[in-house]
């Protein structure tokens, strides 16, 4: 969409396509808002509904360029202006551009008077959900709902002792910890596990995708 609108809109074919890729984006809003766990905070919700006000003025605005943009066709004499349907009648041309007009104005006048207010009461209303301020905090809240929901009996292991846990903050998620003594040790006990087996396997034992040293029946 950025690409797009960088290069150039000029001619009917963006002007559809366009219109068309934002209609999608308004129903995959829907779509996303319809999860049961689509928000967590008001303060999510201030900024989805700040959002979804901003494209409701841009709709607007597109309404009022779309009546511009039929006015320079009957400019051109490639569309006939006739005055207003009476009753009974079906609609013309005229009463369409009326009606964009009016739809824009009825748009911007509820988001004047009722965006700016709505999104500033939903980010000031309190939220009571215990939300996780960093990666570890998050597996431990997880494990915690495992634990909750699981029938069989859960273990946390802890591979660092209590405070030694440092948040590095770096972005990706995950955060260096210190290993606890515990762990080094038991870490360097089954590597030099590893490393006596892997030693004997090579200096001695059978192997048994070796090919016998001689082949039945021959000397």
């Amino acid at each position: 969409m950025r690409t797009a609108v960088e290069y150039g809109l000029h001619d009917p074919e963006d002007s559809m396509e366009i219109a068309c890729a934002a209609a999608e984006t308004a129903g995959a809003s829907v779509q996303a808002l319809s999860s049961t766990w689509s928000l967590y905070t008001p303060q999510d919700a201030a900024a989805v509904a700040s959002a979804l006000f901003i494209q409701l003025r841009h709709g607007a605005d597109a309404l009022t360029e779309l009546t511009r943009s039929v006015g320079r066709i009957i400019e051109r004499g490639e569309a006939e202006l006739r005055a207003p349907a009476g009753p009974g009648q079906p609609a013309n041309l005229a009463d369409a551009l009326a009606a964009l007009r009016t739809v824009s104005e009825t748009i911007h006048g509820l988001v004047d008077r009722h965006g700016s207010t709505t999104v500033r009461a939903l980010h000031a209303a309190p939220g009571t959900a215990p939300l996780p301020g960093s990666a570890h905090e998050t597996v431990v809240a997880v494990a915690a709902l495992l634990t909750e929901q699981s029938s069989l009996a859960v273990t946390l292991n802890r591979r660092h002792p209590d405070g030694a846990y440092e948040d590095a903050d770096d972005g990706f998620g995950w955060a260096a910890t210190s290993r606890s003594p515990a762990t080094t040790r038991s870490t360097a006990s089954t590597e030099g596990t590893a490393s006596g087996r892997s030693t004997g396997s090579r200096t001695g034992g059978s192997n048994p995708t070796a090919p016998p040293s001689s082949a039945p029946g021959r000397p």
